[in-house]
């Protein structure tokens, strides 16, 4: 069974799928007003090896990845109207649609060079204003949430759990925010639901309040009731997301619904460059088109995160990536020198099995010749060292009266200083998987084949396969 760190509970514990062994993800997706960097890929690879896991144990697993096409990025941008894919279109000189749509096939590009599955659905935001509003007026009407000017604020202070998630409790909130003070909020810890468009602005959606656009955080308790229900069983993300982000997304869900909604929080630790956290801020970021400029297999990326658990930090640069390549080489040659042994061998054992003979295997402690003598349904020695003549036969001759003939040699001549520690004969055509295992088993073995009904004698190489 699968077990993994829950953010919320601090503990190491079992994936429990909610419905018939159904095992249901979220994964907060890309902002797409920009290419996801590196550091923002590591956390779809993270889901992706738990998907892959859940999905080789048997489990069906169905997979949300949402898209943010709408610009909210962090709180105090969302206070002042600010928005990221309204940015990212005036300074390329397009419109937020053909922003959005633009780095959306990017990243799906991404994943695809990365061999990431697809998700199930990929929900759009500005696909979902309706189910957003509709929550938004169930948390007014139950008193979370509360309207000044046609902004609407969830009001911190009636979620009794908020915090538990990051550890940030409520009465410290105040000194660790980093959000611009807003004079329309009651408290300066709550956060914005729905923000009331300024003059100009592009995106924006009606409603009882005025035109508008939703918050940062609603969009994901919208569209994960939508595909997934009320629970669900893993939430991912990286760890930038777990405040205040995924902190207010349990505050809007538990209030909702008034019951635990996500079972388990898993999130991806930083991916670092050079030392320093990789962003786009901080002027060190990578994506798969540098990977593709350099000549590196974006593969190769996969490979390097494979190295470290996705709870710790893990340094990119440019020594680290290349290395990665050399091993991911090294490991490609290696499957494909498999691949045409496997077909190689398959033709053979085709040939083999095909003729309908028993197989017989001799299990040897020497790296000489050993003598092996059957006859039809029985061993005819077990044990043999020394002169061939020394050793005892069965019979003289087979049932049908053919002479008994001892390998490629005459009888009485040559001397054997191997042993024969067992013989087993089987009565039934072995699997081709059965014969690959006893060629590869790395022990001192010989695999002779002998036809159905006939007496047969072979010389048999230890490190070889005897016809």
């Amino acid at each position: 069974m699968l077990r993994l760190y829950d953010t919320l509970s601090r503990t190491v514990k079992p994936v429990n799928s909610t419905i018939n062994g159904k095992v249901k993800i979220y994964t907060c997706g890309p902002t797409v007003y920009r290419e996801s960097h590196l550091g923002n890929l590591r956390s779809y690879l993270m889901a992706d090896w738990i998907k892959r896991i859940l999905i080789n144990s048997g489990s069906h697993v169905l997979h949300i990845k949402n898209i943010t096409d709408v610009g909210h990025m962090r709180q105090e941008l969302l206070e002042r109207g600010e928005d990221k894919i309204v940015a990212a279109a005036i300074k390329e000189g397009k419109t937020p649609k053909e922003i959005s749509e633009y780095y959306t096939n990017m990243f799906f590009e991404d994943e695809l060079a990365l061999n990431i599955l697809p998700s199930d659905y990929y929900p759009k935001a500005t696909d979902h204003i309706n189910e957003m509003l509709t929550l938004i007026e169930s948390l007014l009407i139950k008193g979370y949430a509360y309207e000044v000017c046609g902004n609407i604020y969830y009001d911190v202070s009636t979620f009794k759990n908020y915090g538990a998630l990051s550890g940030n409790i409520y009465s410290n909130l105040v000194d660790t925010l980093r959000t611009d003070k807003d004079e329309n909020k009651h408290h300066p810890q709550d956060f914005t639901l729905w923000k009331s468009a300024e003059k100009g602005r592009t995106l924006k959606w009606p409603s009882k309040w005025g035109d508008g656009f939703p918050g940062w955080h609603i969009e994901c308790s919208a569209m994960s009731f939508k595909y997934l229900g009320e629970e669900f069983d893993i939430h991912t993300g990286g760890v930038d997301n777990i405040f205040p982000h995924h902190e207010g997304e349990i505050a809007q869900s538990e209030a909702y619904t008034g019951k635990k909604v996500v079972d388990m929080w898993v999130h991806g630790a930083h991916l670092l460059s050079d030392g320093i956290k990789m962003s786009k801020s901080e002027g060190n970021s990578y994506t798969i088109q540098t990977l593709n400029e350099l000549k590196i297999d974006p593969l190769a990326f996969r490979y390097l995160c494979a190295t470290t658990k996705y709870r710790n930090r893990l340094n990119f640069s440019l020594n680290s990536i290349k290395s990665s390549q050399r091993a991911l080489q090294r490991l490609k040659n290696r499957i494909r020198l498999l691949i045409n042994q496997e077909i190689a061998d398959a033709e053979a054992i085709d040939k083999i099995t095909d003729s309908k003979w028993h197989h017989v295997v001799g299990i040897f402690n020497s790296k000489d010749d050993v003598l092996l003598t059957f006859t039809d349904g029985e061993i005819g020695q077990k044990k043999c060292m020394g002169d061939p003549g020394d050793c005892k036969q069965p019979a003289d001759a087979a049932p049908d009266g053919t002479p008994l003939v001892v390998g490629s040699r005459p009888a009485g001549t040559g001397n054997l200083d191997g042993m024969v520690d067992d013989i087993a004969l089987f009565k039934r055509d072995l699997t081709k998987v059965e014969i690959l295992e006893i060629r590869d088993s790395g022990l001192e073995r010989a695999l002779a084949i002998f036809p159905k009904g006939k007496l047969a004698t072979v010389w048999g190489k230890v490190k070889g396969v005897s016809h």
